[in-house]
């Protein structure tokens, strides 16, 4: 443990443990979702913030939760698992509506 400490080399590889992926806006929402929803509505585009405040804290129900995600405003999610005890990051922002759709 020392060892890894002391290292100036990362022991997790952001490439392997680093997820981003958008999702569309949905016309039809589930309720649970609503006030996310809302919330991103009034975002400026591409203004991020930690999406643990609107997340279960289960943690089971947190990955379903992000999982099922359905919200008004199409959205880019950026998820970095930390490893061990520290868990996942969950970063969101609203993105700009694609002009094909």
């Amino acid at each position: 443990m020392n060892i890894i400490h002391s290292s100036d080399v990362p022991t997790h590889n952001p490439g392997c443990d680093l997820k981003v992926y958008t999702i569309e806006a949905s016309d039809s929402i589930h309720s649970k979702y609503q006030e996310l929803s809302d919330f991103l509505f009034e975002k400026d585009t591409y203004e991020f913030f930690n999406l643990e405040e609107y997340t279960p804290h289960d943690v089971i129900q947190k990955y379903n939760y992000i999982k099922n995600l359905q919200l008004n405003v199409p959205v880019t999610i950026y998820r970095y698992y930390q490893g061990n005890y520290l868990g996942t990051i969950n970063y969101i922002w609203k993105v700009p509506l694609r002009n094909d759709h």
